[in-house]
């Protein structure tokens, strides 16, 4: 039971890599810029934890920066200016009691959050410019659009249960949501890769 093949043993050495990978996560971002550069660092390690290799969390967290640093840098400066134009036009909307562009301006904010969620699988998965991760980001949308449903209820189920029970927010969401993320995303990949053959 508590040998190292043990079923116990991986439960408990998966979970405190999933703690640690959150902890790194959350102690990177605390410069506010570096967010969209610990995202790349936290969807490398959850491709390890999805492929069941052998890593360290905190050498494959950093050389994921150290390889994406500019891809995830302006994906995620990219997504700031999106989410910065849609709150503008928002607030011109709602002052202008026009319920049509209220809802545009969040379908738009909907679709941004979904791309942004295929946009760093993509980074670890393909080696492409960013305008290729934007258009393959929203082709991904598109393809399979089941998966991406149940990829955003999952990660909305996760976030509900961690506002219950806080601890888990910053021990298991974020590096639980990219696990999630990674593995919807790479079914599509996988089943678009293997459709091209």
């Amino acid at each position: 039971m508590f040998s190292i093949d043990g079923p116990l043993y991986k439960l408990l050495s998966i979970s405190y890599k999933f703690v640690v990978l959150n902890i790194v996560f959350l102690i990177s971002c605390i410069p506010i810029i570096t967010i969209p550069i610990s995202t790349v660092g936290i969807f490398v390690v959850a491709r390890k934890i999805i492929d069941r290799e052998d890593y360290s969390v905190l050498r494959e967290f950093w050389y994921g920066v150290r390889q994406n640093w500019k891809q995830g840098l302006l994906a995620g400066g990219l997504f700031f200016i999106i989410l910065c134009s849609v709150e503008m036009d928002l607030h011109m909307s709602i002052g202008i009691h026009s319920s049509l562009s209220v809802i545009a301006m969040y379908m738009i904010l909907l679709i941004s959050c979904i791309g942004i969620l295929h946009i760093y699988p993509l980074i670890v998965y393909t080696k492409s410019t960013v305008k290729g991760l934007l258009l393959n980001a929203f082709k991904l949308i598109l393809y399979r659009p089941w998966l991406t449903f149940f990829n955003v209820v999952i990660l909305n189920v996760m976030f509900f249960v961690c506002m219950k029970f806080p601890i888990l927010f910053f021990a298991l969401f974020f590096s639980l949501s990219a696990i999630a993320t990674n593995w919807f995303v790479r079914r599509k990949i996988q089943s678009l890769t293997f459709q091209e053959e």
